[in-house]
Formats: C-alpha cells, sequence, structure tokens
C-alpha cells in the first residue's frame, strides 16, 4: 500500500513490509546510485515504518531553523549529482529549486556534475519580524 497523501498536513506511512519490499528496492535503486544486498533489505524490514522519513526530516529541520532567532538561516542548500533524477524530484517535492551547476564536482565518481538547490526557509509573503534580517543574510530566489 502506498503512503496516503491528502490536502491536510496528516501523512500516513505505510510499513515495510515482505510485500512491499519489492517496491522499496525499485524506489531505491533508482534514487541511489549504489546497489546494496539482501542483508540491508532485511534491515529496513526490521526498522518498521519509513515511507516518507526524507520529507518528514526535511520538515523538522524547516520548522526548527524557522524558531532559531540569531543568525536568521534563510535557505538550506544541498547538492546532487545532475543525472540523479529520482533524487532532483524528491528535493523539488520539497520545495528545493535547482540554483547552479558545478562541473566536475565529484571526483570519484562518473558523471561528475552536480546541482546546487537551496530551499527558503520563509516564504516570501511572510510577515515574520524576522525576515527583517541585515541584507547580508538574504538569499532571493
Amino acid at each position: 500500500m502506498a503512503p496516503v497523501i491528502t490536502n491536510s498536513t496528516r501523512i500516513t506511512l505505510v510499513s515495510v513490509t515482505n510485500d512491499t519490499l519489492n517496491d522499496l528496492i525499485d524506489l531505491h535503486s533508482r534514487v541511489f546510485p549504489i546497489a546494496y544486498g539482501q542483508k540491508f533489505y532485511d534491515e529496513v524490514l526490521k526498522a518498521g515504518e519509513l515511507a516518507k522519513m526524507g520529507s518528514i526530516l526535511i520538515e523538522h529541520i524547516i520548522e526548527t531553523l524557522r524558531k532559531q532567532s540569531d543568525p536568521i538561516i534563510t535557505s538550506i542548500y544541498l547538492h546532487v549529482q545532475t543525472v540523479n533524477e529520482a533524487a532532483i524530484r524528491f528535493y523539488t517535492r520539497n520545495g528545493f529549486r535547482i540554483q547552479s551547476v558545478v562541473p566536475d564536482y565529484y571526483k570519484l565518481i562518473e558523471n561528475r556534475d552536480a546541482y546546487i538547490l537551496a530551499r527558503p526557509i520563509f516564504h516570501i509573503y511572510e510577515s515574520d519580524e524576522r525576515r527583517q534580517q541585515p541584507q547580508q543574510y538574504e538569499h532571493i530566489f
């Protein structure tokens, strides 16, 4: 059973079970350039409900950063291989946007170019006083 996402803030997590394990293996092979053996997936089965954990963690980090007072962090940045389409989809679904390309970023793997992605912590329309920080902290998308 796939995770159910509605218009509310609730997300239903689905356990990784023997019935859903092949879906996880397929997803993992599309997202990560490294193949893992059966032992890895056996451990995942033991771990339980991990679906949507990445998105949940990103939102938790952002909510934590929004509560910080000094200095104000306005954006989160990350890098991803330009050929890693699944990771790019994941991050764009989670509010990140491609900012630039860094040629030859990765030295030890093929397809060395990286995208730099960024996600603002505050929405442009927020009137929160925390957005009134000095210009050097601003990053405009």
